[in-house]
């Protein structure tokens, strides 16, 4: 049986304009729906709104200016065969988003949704990197994605999934 995919996508230009296309990108109603987007420290109706203004209210205090990339996305994919578990796999990804959104006891803006409209069930997550509270980064490091994943895999299996596949290791 194939495991689940967990993945943190890489955007090479992760500037507002990119958070605001990736935002309307995963809330596409030909591919979700509302009762299927979930935010936590953020409304489902507004998020790039919500997020920039975080953002504008803890702007470096170097320059004045937004530094680095400004949000992460996660896709948390079920294989083929566990797709129709619709409502189990939205009740997940709350509790995925929620996990994602206070993280190591932060209060990150995160909005996720579950996509529909392909064979295989899944969700993806977008993080603000801005803590709402301290202004905080959220830095990924290896250690970091080694710790979602991880957490990730046991929200998985809490909801009776198949956790997420291995790597295999290189021969």
């Amino acid at each position: 049986m194939a495991g689940s995919i967990f993945k943190i996508v890489p955007h090479s230009c992760a500037d507002s304009n990119n958070l605001y296309e990736r935002l309307n990108y995963i809330r596409n109603p030909l591919a979700t729906n509302v009762c299927m987007t979930f935010g936590s420290y953020v409304s489902c109706r507004y998020p790039w709104e919500e997020m920039m203004m975080v953002k504008q209210s803890h702007l470096s205090p170097c320059n004045n200016t937004l530094q680095g990339k400004h949000f992460f996305e996660i896709v948390v994919s079920l294989p083929q065969d566990e797709s129709e578990r619709v409502q189990d796999f939205v009740r997940c990804v709350q509790e995925i988003n929620r996990f994602m959104a206070t993280y190591n006891g932060g209060h990150y803006q995160t909005i996720s949704c579950v996509h529909i409209n392909t064979n295989n069930l899944h969700a993806h997550i977008i993080c603000n990197n801005i803590d709402l509270f301290t202004g905080a980064r959220f830095n990924l490091s290896l250690r970091t994605f080694i710790e979602l994943r991880t957490g990730v895999n046991v929200i998985l299996q809490t909801f009776g999934f198949v956790g997420l596949c291995r790597k295999k290791k290189a021969t």
